[in-house]
């Protein structure tokens, strides 16, 4: 504990645009945190008592399952000689993914596996276990889109959760727009899309009907925007302008909608390509937020929206400029090791708990 230092509080970044700006707060104010060294090791009992006194109590069960899961990093195992057993001692790089899992989760609805996310944009966490919730979820498009193209109870199912989607409170405005019955079809449309199917449907619509559906969709989306953004004055309704044509849009769905193209990256990339990657991202939204005065963390969406761009050969030159004109000979550090709050959380010479990359391979 000799090179530890006090933990910084009053931090709030939040989950990222698809969530309540304030929904993500990850630390209690006075909190008085120190983390230990990278050469320091802590038995459980240290370790928990550590996280209780830093406000963000974990019992032993949880620390063994969120371990076993993968979304804190394993203790190390040495026998203390025969017949006296093994001692696990945990790291200060473990202490920190546990400490934030634990206030993710006390303080959101959300899963295990989304709080591992955003632990794992902040810096930490091991990018194996991120490549494996990312194809999980590719799967799960994949999965459902195919279920409605089989017949018996599994497409009945999921028609009737389609239903529910369709009836929920974030579509409303859609169906404002189209009605209950044009915004099933869309919901079937899309969900087929995003499970890499071709959608023959699409020749069925009218020019009309295909510019409803854009219209709806981009009004539902803008009036996220507008709700995101209360202290600017957006007008009611997108710029008309920057929308696309409705001949564009069966071509624009498909192309961007497509899951194939993402589940080729997410598993040849290298594991520290997609932390690069997701820094890169992060650092771009932080320039964006700071435009609005917020600060986000990046989605899991939102790193695939990214992560499709880098796959789009005709955009290579715009983001190469890109790079340049910021200096970048290698991906910005992600947050833990970029923000000034969580600065004296690290010793200058010895505290560095390994960096960003440490469980990435």
């Amino acid at each position: 504990m000799r090179h530890a230092r006090r933990f910084p509080a009053n931090v709030a970044p939040t989950s990222g645009y698809c969530r309540a700006h304030d929904a993500c707060i990850i630390t209690r104010k006075n909190v008085n945190f120190l983390v230990p060294s990278k050469s320091s090791r802590l038995s459980r009992k240290s370790f928990l008592t550590l996280l209780r006194s830093a406000g963000a109590p974990v019992t032993s069960s949880q620390l063994q399952r969120w371990t076993h899961r993968g979304w804190v990093s394993p203790p190390t195992i040495k026998g203390r000689g025969r017949g006296r057993g093994v001692e696990a001692t945990y790291s200060g790089r473990a202490v920190l993914e546990c400490y934030f899992l634990a206030h993710f989760l006390t303080q959101t609805r959300w899963s295990l596996e989304e709080a591992g996310w955003y632990v794992w944009v902040l810096g930490l966490g091991d990018t194996e276990r991120i490549r494996r919730l990312l194809l999980d979820r590719l799967q799960a498009q994949r999965a459902l889109g195919l279920a409605m193209a089989r017949s018996g109870r599994g497409r009945r199912r999921v028609e009737q959760a389609l239903e529910a989607v369709v009836r929920s409170r974030p579509l409303r405005g859609v169906r404002a727009v189209l009605g209950p019955e044009p915004t099933l079809r869309a919901v079937r449309l899309i969900t087929k899309l995003r499970a890499g199917l071709p959608v023959p449907e699409f020749q069925d619509l009218t020019e009309e009907q295909r510019e409803d559906l854009r219209d709806a969709f981009a009004q539902e989306v803008w009036n996220g925007l507008r709700n995101a953004l209360p202290q600017h004055s957006l007008p009611d309704t997108p710029p008309i302008d920057g929308l696309p044509t409705p001949d564009e849009v069966p071509h624009l769905l498909t192309t961007e909608l497509d899951p194939t193209p993402l589940v080729r990256a997410v598993k040849q990339w290298k594991a520290p390509w997609l932390r690069g990657i997701c820094s890169e991202a992060q650092y771009l939204l932080e320039e964006l937020g700071t435009l609005f005065g917020r600060r986000d963390l990046l989605p899991p969406e939102g790193f695939l929206e990214y992560v499709r761009t880098q796959l789009d050969r005709a955009r290579r030159p715009e983001w190469e400029a890109l790079r340049k004109s910021r200096g970048w000979t290698s991906p910005p550090p992600p947050p833990l090791w970029r923000w000034s709050a969580f600065a004296r959380v690290f010793a200058h010479t010895s505290n560095r708990l390994g960096g960003p990359d440490d469980r990435a391979s």
